[in-house]
């Protein structure tokens, strides 16, 4: 009796971790396949009709994705992605040095990845000291590499980029 029940639960073990591995592995066009290691969730929430705001902290700056009230007609859970550090550095070595980074990935509540967002969310990172020449790239997985990205920078040092598709950005001082 004691074999069956270890065994039933060993079972439900493996299709429970089949099932996590579905809705959170890495997916073509999420941050999680970047070079960069955009693998630790910082915060996540699903975002639905209300809008939201998710806020954290990755790499030592500041982080907040917007959603405006509206923009979403059925629920979509985002996740705020860290990279790892040294990983992003030699992703971008030839770029200049990785001042911040940050993933923004998207899911259905099914776990099902959503590759193209309802609307636009605007990613926000506070960098203190952003040098005036500061880049953003972006991950661009159809053509393998990180590629510029528009953005609008505060006098505060805080970096404004929108986007409609799930993103993995980092932060770059080209000196």
């Amino acid at each position: 009796m004691k074999s069956k029940v270890v065994a039933a639960m060993a079972l439900a073990a493996a299709a429970l971790a089949g099932s996590a591995h579905a809705a959170y592995g890495p997916e073509a066009g999420q941050p999680t396949s970047a070079p960069g290691g955009y693998s630790q969730v910082v915060t996540s929430r699903t975002v639905g009709e209300d809008g939201a705001r998710l806020r954290g902290r990755s790499l030592g700056v500041r982080v907040q994705v917007r959603v405006a009230r509206g923009s979403f007609d059925a629920p979509v859970q985002l996740r705020v992605l860290r990279p790892k550090r040294r990983a992003l550095t030699v992703a971008v070595r030839a770029v200049g040095r990785v001042l911040a980074g940050v993933g923004v990935a998207a899911s259905r509540p099914s776990g099902r990845a959503v590759n193209r967002l309802p609307a636009t969310i605007r990613v926000l990172l506070r960098v203190a000291d952003l040098p005036p020449d500061a880049l953003v790239l972006r991950y661009d997985a159809k053509r393998g590499r990180y590629v510029k990205v528009a953005f609008r920078a505060r006098r505060d040092g805080t970096i404004v980029v929108r986007s409609r598709r799930p993103v993995a950005l980092v932060v770059v001082d080209p000196r």
